[in-house]
């Protein structure tokens, strides 16, 4: 009776492994290839379903700008939102385009990973700046002149063409 009990406990675990739901970013802020950004801003992905907070981490949840190249932060997760969340230590650059990857390393509370890696950008506000511009009244121009009429040529279509 035992050995019956026990198969049948681990046909319901196998079967409740294979059917938990891989996890999905249902959003990201800030949104892909979003502009105008504040260099302070966080990072946040929220996900569909519960996540165990801690596969995400600085190898999972990684921040690399185009400048100022990998970012370290502060990464949380709230089990409420189901959102993660990175507060870099350091702003980004005026303009900066950042590129954000979430690898497969992020698992769920069930421990069912993220089916592939979401990788998405955005690029930091430019404040205005200020600049000096010159007017040139004085152009030069060149002209060509041909020396003979024998320097230009015409050509004649075929009649079949």
């Amino acid at each position: 009776m035992k050995k019956i009990y026990l198969i049948l406990c681990m046909a319901l675990c196998l079967t409740a492994v294979s059917f938990a739901q891989a996890p999905q970013i249902v959003s990201v802020t800030p949104i892909q290839n979003e502009l105008n950004v504040p260099v302070s801003t966080n990072i946040s992905a929220t996900f569909n379903i519960d996540m165990d907070e801690t596969t995400i981490n600085d190898t999972t949840f990684v921040v690399n700008a185009m400048s100022t190249g990998l970012h370290e932060g502060v990464i949380t997760y709230n089990s409420l939102t189901k959102t993660a969340t990175f507060d870099p230590m350091e702003d980004f650059e005026e303009g900066e385009v950042v590129t954000v990857v979430l690898t497969t390393g992020i698992k769920s509370y069930q421990g069912v990973p993220l089916d592939n890696s979401y990788i998405w950008s955005f690029t930091t506000l430019v404040d205005d700046g200020t600049a000096t511009f010159e007017t040139h009244s004085i152009y030069t121009c060149l002209l060509y002149t041909s020396p003979s009429p024998r320097d230009l040529s015409t050509s004649r279509m075929p009649s079949s063409a």
